[in-house]
């Protein structure tokens, strides 16, 4: 089946459980409406992954996806390469969103009982085992640190035990910053704007996890800056200032 990708559980240490064979496939239909999502840029997916044959001799069940649009062609890819990654202990080629990691774990949660095989035609079968869930775990519970930023509305200021307050945006959701008290009369006054965190970042599974703020200021809400703002920018692209100095010019238009 052109496009298909083909799910197998071969039976390890007991017989397979209904309820076994259904969970494996919702884990996986999450997964792959996931990171399509993603590949939608944020919007809902019209994909449906319908299922096109099933085998019974070894429990096998094949899905394409209705309509067979490029987005959820390369959610299948997606999947399987991740897949192989993490059997080799390697990384995903990209920080996989909450969703695709939840569902992600809830398909390799499989491992322990069954050989988990899955093929999308033209590639190599990739075989889900222990080694794929705990590559998982391990990359799950990583922390790394950097120096950046984080953009979004300041939000949640609090003083009790550890001083800390919320950043929020579209894409991280929530990141927790902490900070010095010589930090809250800023803090205060800024409360609510739009502002840039900069600091040491602490990332878990390549997402911002929290911050440790050392510098904010205040910039203008992306959705608010104006079109005369935007195209003024065009009048210095040919002098010499940095493109970071352009963007920061615009966000602190009127």
């Amino acid at each position: 089946m052109e496009n298909g990708l083909t799910l197998s559980l071969e039976e390890i240490q007991s017989v397979l459980a209904l309820e076994d064979l259904s969970g494996t496939l919702e884990a996986l239909s999450k997964l792959l409406r996931a990171v399509e999502r993603r590949g939608r840029e944020r919007e809902s997916s019209g994909t449906i992954w319908r299922v096109v044959s099933l085998h019974h001799s070894v429990p096998t069940v094949v899905v394409a996806p209705d309509p067979a649009t490029e987005t959820a062609v390369a959610a299948a890819q997606f999947v399987m390469d991740t897949l192989r990654r993490l059997e080799t202990g390697q990384r995903p080629e990209r920080p996989l969103t909450k969703p695709e990691e939840d569902s992600l774990s809830r398909l390799t949660a499989y491992a322990s009982r069954y050989r988990i095989r899955l093929n999308v035609e033209g590639t190599k079968d990739v075989v889900v085992t222990l080694q794929t869930q705990a590559s998982l775990e391990a990359f799950k519970h990583a922390a790394t640190y950097e120096q950046g930023t984080v953009e979004g509305h300041l939000e949640m200021v609090t003083i009790r035990g550890r001083m800390e307050c919320s950043l929020y945006d579209d894409l991280t959701n929530r990141v927790r910053c902490f900070f010095d008290e010589a930090m809250l009369k800023e803090l205060l006054i800024l409360f609510g704007q739009h502002v840039v965190a900069e600091g040491q970042i602490t990332a878990l599974a390549g997402r911002v996890d929290s911050l440790r703020l050392e510098r904010l200021r205040q910039v203008a809400n992306p959705q608010d800056i104006s079109l005369d703002a935007y195209f003024g920018m065009g009048r210095d692209w040919f002098d010499e200032i940095p493109a970071g100095n352009l963007i920061h010019r615009a966000w602190d238009s009127d």
